[in-house]
């Protein structure tokens, strides 16, 4: 479920453990750290100078570096 909400940060699960989704994540460039509620949850963080663009190519090298 996605609620609507004014926020910087997003938090997911990737079905697989967050340190091996959070390393891989790193090596592509991605950074972003285990939120530990969860074994499988990752939380990232943007600023208000992250853009449209910057959040597509984040998210194209998260699709090769998990894929």
């Amino acid at each position: 479920v996605v609620l609507p909400v004014d926020t910087n940060m997003v938090f997911a699960a990737f079905g697989r453990p967050a340190p091996e989704t959070v390393a891989r994540l790193r090596e592509a460039g991605v950074l972003s750290n285990v939120e530990g509620s969860r074994p499988e949850v990752v939380r990232f963080v943007t600023h208000l100078d992250v853009s449209a663009g910057d959040v597509d190519e984040a998210l194209g090298r998260m699709a090769r570096a998990l894929g």
